[in-house]
């Protein structure tokens, strides 16, 4: 939570398999960093890093992280989180997601899905 500053997103390849891959997806800011004391608490529900007045408009429920860990957890993967107070955080997670096969790569792209039809949200070459 910053006015001046930037947010970069980051995905790279993690490890693979013939069957899947293992991709990381880390997300770093510039805005006030969480202090290390407080780190280890971030994943707890509904815990939050006390914010000074001025800084209400950052404050959350403190369920957001808890409920991505158990979704990364369902991918295989693992989330985590670096921070820098002053300096901005960075907020990494892993997912593993498995390979689609090329006979059904071409079929898949030049599908128009249906709105009952599940469609993929990512294909990896």
């Amino acid at each position: 939570f910053t006015e001046k500053g930037e947010v970069s997103v980051v995905v790279s390849l993690d490890r693979e398999t013939h069957r899947s891959v293992m991709l990381r997806f880390s997300v770093r800011d510039t805005g006030m960093g969480i202090p290390e004391e407080k780190l280890r608490s971030l994943f707890i529900p509904y815990s939050q890093v006390d914010h000074d007045e001025k800084d209400l408009k950052a404050m959350g429920t403190g369920l957001g992280l808890h409920i991505s860990r158990q979704l990364v957890e369902l991918m295989h993967g693992r989330l985590g989180v670096t921070s820098s107070t002053g300096k901005g955080s960075m907020f990494w997670f892993t997912a593993e997601l498995r390979r689609v096969p090329r006979d059904l790569r071409a079929g898949a792209l030049s599908h128009t899905p249906s709105p009952t039809t599940p469609t993929p949200s990512m294909m990896v070459s």
